[in-house]
């Protein structure tokens, strides 16, 4: 299961906190993780004991003002699998749901509802996909040097076991006899990917095309009425 859940006791129901767990819940799906609400909306009485156990905790508490984010439901705490959230979650994703990390709290995150287009409809989608097929070399998005990162990782780790005892025949290492395995492994995949940017470029040029022809074909049927006298 994937997505978000309340831990019991938690209130998701006051304030933001209903938006925080919906963000969550959509960024959790979209990772394959299951998110955990660890707090969300609290009284000023949950606030204050939390803050004269503090030292039992383990993250920051702030203290009990009527103004605090916890009390005021703009913000909300969360775990992946019993880590904090921003250990496991990079900021820019969490941004890109609406959500903002708070530094020095990892599993503090507060509403801002600056949710980023390209995370909604159908041109969010192929926009998010062409930006990884076009990504610069060297950039978030370099999908040939992941490849070659994973392709390597992937044969080192596959004959590390079994090239020990050729190795020492042949006076070699491991990471040597992976390396033509990994090289061969990675033309592959690099000719995968051009086949994939041809498509996806393609696919950009029928987009393209198709939201030209609709808007040439609706200026024409405003137009077609007479002209006024």
């Amino acid at each position: 299961m994937s997505g978000f859940v309340a831990a019991p006791g938690t209130d998701f129901t006051f304030g933001d906190t209903p938006k925080i767990a919906a963000a969550l819940d959509a960024l959790g799906k979209k990772l394959g993780v299951t998110i955990t609400g660890t707090s969300g909306h609290r009284t000023l009485a949950k606030q204050t004991d939390l803050w004269n156990n503090r030292g039992s905790n383990p993250y920051p508490v702030a203290r009990p003002t009527p103004n605090a984010p916890h009390i005021v439901g703009t913000s909300a705490d969360a775990t992946i699998n019993g880590v904090a959230i921003q250990k496991v979650i990079s900021a820019e994703d969490l941004r890109a749901f609406g959500l903002e990390p708070l530094a020095g709290d990892a599993v503090h995150v507060s509403w801002t509802g600056k949710v980023a287009a390209s995370n909604s409809g159908f041109f969010g989608t192929a926009w998010d996909t062409l930006k990884d097929t076009l990504g610069p070399p060297g950039g978030d998005h370099d999908l040939a040097a992941k490849a070659a990162e994973t392709v390597t990782d992937a044969a080192n780790d596959a004959l590390k076991d079994t090239a020990g005892d050729v190795g020492k025949a042949l006076g070699w290492s491991a990471e040597q006899i992976a390396e033509p395995v990994a090289s061969a492994l990675l033309s592959k995949a690099q000719d995968a990917i051009g086949k994939d940017l041809m498509r996806w470029t393609l696919y950009a040029v029928l987009v393209a095309g198709g939201l030209g022809l609709f808007l040439f074909g609706g200026a024409r049927v405003l137009g077609a009425g007479p002209s006024p006298t």
